[in-house]
């Protein structure tokens, strides 16, 4: 062995370029496993987001259908118009007035699906007075659009204390379709 210093810087270049080959490719490899940690680190923020979305609309689904089925109960559906005006002849009953309907006049055409409804109430001047807040200021979408009022006379024209309002309302409905969804 004439050169074991040769042979020695030779080892050592070759074990330093080997080592510093594995330092560059665990840099290259570092850096790679940082930035796909950092896309993995984004996508998980935005699942995150998306279900904190999701529960929050979750959540505020019950508060939703609540309020459509206040919605709703404002509006009477097409179909369920008889039992309405049943409703409205107990309210007069129960405000001491008789409540008749005499027409109820649908115009299927009309875009805002509204009914005109003609009462007629009878009974003392208070009784037929509640009655007709009674029915206006209920839960419901009505409005009153007319209203007569007059006083029965006896023969000799003195007034009996009975009262008859006949009231025109025009009652907001709902269709058929819409409700059922």
């Amino acid at each position: 062995m004439k050169h074991p210093h040769l042979i020695q810087l030779a080892v050592t270049v070759l074990i330093l370029g080997i080592s510093l080959g594995l330092a560059v490719v665990s840099i290259i490899a570092v850096q790679s496993a940082t930035q796909k940690s950092a896309e993995l680190s984004s996508e998980i923020g935005t699942k995150r987001a998306e279900t904190m979305r999701v529960a929050e609309a979750s959540a505020a689904l019950p508060a939703l259908v609540s309020a459509e089925q206040s919605i709703g109960t404002y509006f009477v559906r097409a179909d369920d118009i008889v039992p309405f005006l049943g409703k409205l002849e107990a309210q007069g009953g129960a405000q001491g007035a008789k409540v008749q309907v005499l027409s109820v006049d649908s115009n299927p055409s009309s875009a805002d699906r509204r009914i005109s409804i003609s009462l007629k109430i009878t009974g003392s001047y208070d009784a037929v007075l509640r009655t007709l807040g009674t029915i206006e200021y209920g839960p419901n979408d009505i409005v009153l659009t007319n209203v007569t009022f007059d006083t029965l006379r006896a023969t000799d024209g003195a007034t009996s204390g009975e009262w008859t309002a006949a009231a025109v309302f025009s009652l907001g409905t709902q269709a058929v379709e819409q409700a059922k969804k």
